[in-house]
């Protein structure tokens, strides 16, 4: 069976996925995570389906770090307030 698009792991359970089950975040110009396909620079994937569980397993195991190659602003970590609705949103309809 052909994937639908491009494969990428998830970073929190490390399965591997097409993109267009997966959530996309990146980091902007102040190191703040943000979510969305068109982002600028290396993005970090997470399950659509199960992104809350994904990204508890993330944070525990500092992946965010190990796949943008630096550190997040803490301040903009999801564990301290992710919007939740703009994910959904892009679950629904990805750009």
């Amino acid at each position: 069976m052909a994937a639908d698009g491009p494969i990428r792991t998830c970073i929190g359970c490390r399965a591997r996925r097409s993109q267009p089950d997966l959530v996309r975040f990146h980091l902007d110009e102040h190191a703040r995570l943000r979510v969305g396909r068109t982002g600028p620079g290396r993005g970090a994937w997470l399950c659509g389906d199960q992104t809350a569980r994904c990204l508890a397993s993330a944070l525990r195991a500092n992946a965010f770090a190990r796949a943008f190659g630096r550190e997040p602003d803490r301040a903009s970590l999801p564990s301290h307030g992710v919007d939740w609705p703009s994910i959904e949103r892009q679950l629904v309809a990805p750009s």
